[in-house]
């Protein structure tokens, strides 16, 4: 399917709003169409190439949005549920069991989780350590 997403294709371009290709949403994935998004210091940070990231880079990996559609694993959303979307974390090790996702172990494998309004709310800590 064709989206519009912000990309950069090189170390400190430009922000460019663009249409792409998407994947259907895979059996463990969320589809969510945002209707509020975030560019923080983490995505400054992958555009400037802090850490090497691929080029070109898709970034904003925070927002609120509405689930369209979800993998045939997923139970625990279904389409039409207003969501948070932040870092995916697994919820089994220290650091994401003291509400601190972005430092748990799987934070940086996966991009983003679609989080139920009732989830518990983490910290806003960024420090990555």
């Amino acid at each position: 399917m064709r989206v519009r997403a912000l990309v950069v294709h090189e170390k400190n371009g430009p922000y460019c709003m663009e249409d792409v290709d998407l994947d259907e949403p895979k059996d463990n994935e969320v589809l969510v169409r945002n209707v509020a998004s975030g560019i923080c210091h983490t995505d400054e940070f992958g555009r400037s190439q802090g850490v090497p990231i691929a080029l070109p880079l898709v970034l904003g990996h925070e927002g609120a949005g509405i689930v369209e559609r979800v993998g045939a694993n997923v139970d625990d959303l279904k389409p039409g549920d207003h969501v948070g979307i932040t870092y995916a974390f697994d919820n089994t090790c220290l650091h994401a069991k003291r509400t601190s996702p972005t430092t748990a172990r799987t934070s940086t494998r996966s991009t983003s989780a679609a989080l139920p309004p009732t989830a518990p709310r983490a910290s806003t800590r960024t420090d990555m350590t």
